[in-house]
């Protein structure tokens, strides 16, 4: 993955939470530019909502551009916005499973769809931890795969730590868990030429264990893997490990597809 720019979803509806500090932060760290995107409803003028995104842009303290497209389908046009060398970085509320079951949520239906990665800033994301580690949550060896791939090499873009951990809880089916993850440490270093080092963690509620690891250790963002299953339980699924992380965590969350569509 060449990193060559942070699309950023704004629909100036509201005062923007952490999303704008998260992204010009990586994007800084980058060496890229911001895009800030307003999807608008085709035919209309939108000439006042461009000059305030301009507005926006030139605060941000990095180099970004503002750019308007018109569709209906909101989650199409960021996907077909956000390139294949583009991070898209969004903004979630984040709601709890049963909630996002009940309300309709964009981040949930850009998730089922996005064959990339996709940063998740959460209402709890703090801008100012420190770019220093970006801790990957594996659930097994082979959502360990696809994740790692995705990481590594934003890991090296950003000239980050990786830290990869996996979280037994009663259903494990990981046994060998541990010298896998130190094999993957490993890869990443061979392969990516980054720092790493793997630990598995004390059972019990992945989430929650996610989260206090991940601020024990300061990571600045988390990656958690996404696998897409048949269309009743998506909801659930989408809705589980990956979004109760973004509700809570300091760090931005990196969801990242494991499985094709």
């Amino acid at each position: 993955m060449v990193l060559r720019e942070v699309v950023v979803p704004f629909d100036l509806s509201g005062e923007p939470g952490a999303v704008l500090g998260v992204a010009a932060a990586v994007a800084g760290r980058a060496g890229v530019p911001v895009r800030l995107l307003l999807v608008g409803s085709p035919g209309l003028d939108h000439d006042v909502d461009r000059a305030d995104l301009e507005r926006v842009a030139a605060g941000l303290g990095v180099p970004a551009t503002a750019d308007v497209a018109e569709s209906n389908d909101v989650v199409r046009a960021l996907l077909e916005a956000a390139g294949a060398d583009s991070l898209l970085c969004i903004e979630t509320s984040a709601r709890r499973p049963a909630a996002a079951a009940l309300l309709g949520s964009t981040t949930r239906d850009l998730l089922a769809a996005a064959s990339r990665p996709v940063l998740l800033v959460g209402p709890s994301a703090d801008p100012g931890v420190p770019l220093g580690v970006l801790e990957l949550g594996l659930r097994d060896a082979g959502a360990a795969t696809a994740v790692l791939a995705s990481c590594g090499e934003l890991a090296r873009a950003l000239g980050l730590r990786l830290r990869l951990v996996h979280v037994p809880d009663g259903h494990d089916r990981w046994p060998a868990a541990g010298d896998e993850l130190a094999a993957l440490a490993e890869r990443a270093r061979q392969e990516h030429g980054v720092e790493a080092e793997a630990e598995i963690l004390s059972g019990g509620d992945v989430a929650d264990i996610l989260v206090a690891d991940a601020h024990s250790h300061q990571a600045s963002i988390m990656a958690v893997g996404v696998h897409r299953e048949p269309w009743l339980r998506r909801v659930a699924n989408l809705g589980s490990v990956a979004q109760h992380v973004a509700h809570a965590a300091a760090a931005a969350v990196l969801a990242v597809p494991t499985s094709p569509h």
